[in-house]
């Protein structure tokens, strides 16, 4: 016996040490696997939802809207999907096997499967649900949003969403925007889908030119599919 293997010996009859049991390490492993998984789940979600958010973004819009398009874009999701994937490569690492893989190629993974579920999420409309449980039942979120919203409301610069109160004639309706206010909106020479009627209680977002004080010259209407689904929703609250 050397005398390195002596001395390691005697180190473990002084302190008393215990291999530790085949189970524990079992577990260890198994406990590993379970939050990596989550990780990549969460990761999921985050990116669908951030699939959701591009989109359901009126990109023919963003020239209207300015600098403030920033304020629509999914911070939130975009930094769960960053943490996720780095702590998800942190646990990955302490798996049985997992040193064999080096941090980018971890990371990597991570990446390609939150994007393949995401885009399941998103095309079961998973994320959908998610983020409106999010509206529902998280303050501080449903206030984000209402910002969001709000970043579509912008008259001076061509942008009136709200709700049909009125049809006076087929020149002429009365829209009550997302802040409570009625405005004339002159629909002459406003382009809208051919299967598209207009009708009371209809949400819609005209584009075109403030004209005077709750008036609005329309250039086009956006309706159903062509208007985004939260901004829709925002919408139908103002009831």
């Amino acid at each position: 016996m050397t005398k390195i293997s002596k001395s390691v010996i005697d180190k473990i009859d002084e302190k008393h040490i215990k291999p530790i049991p085949k189970w524990q390490f079992v577990l260890m492993n198994v406990a590993m696997w379970t939050l990596f998984v989550a990780t990549i789940l969460l990761g999921g979600i985050a990116t669908g939802i951030v699939i959701l958010k591009l989109f359901n973004t009126q990109w023919a819009l963003v020239p209207r809207v300015g600098s403030k398009f920033f304020i629509v874009l999914p911070y939130i999701w975009f930094g769960l999907l960053a943490l996720m994937i780095f702590i998800g490569s942190k646990i990955f690492e302490r798996t049985k096997k997992g040193y064999k893989y080096s941090h980018w190629t971890i990371a990597g993974v991570s990446i390609l499967a939150s994007i393949i579920i995401g885009c399941i999420f998103y095309a079961t409309h998973t994320a959908e649900n998610v983020e409106e449980t999010m509206q529902r039942h998280v303050p501080a979120y449903k206030e984000l949003q209402k910002i969001r919203e709000k970043v579509w409301h912008a008259p001076e610069e061509g942008m009136l969403p709200g709700r049909i109160i009125e049809g006076s004639s087929e020149t002429l309706i009365i829209l009550n925007d997302l802040t409570g206010q009625t405005w004339e909106v002159d629909i002459e020479d406003a382009r809208m889908p051919l299967n598209i009627r207009l009708k009371v209680n209809m949400p819609v977002l005209v584009t075109g030119e403030k004209t005077g004080d709750f008036e609005f010259k329309a250039d086009a209407i956006r309706a159903h599919r062509n208007l985004p689904p939260p901004l829709e929703r925002a919408i139908r609250r103002q009831r």
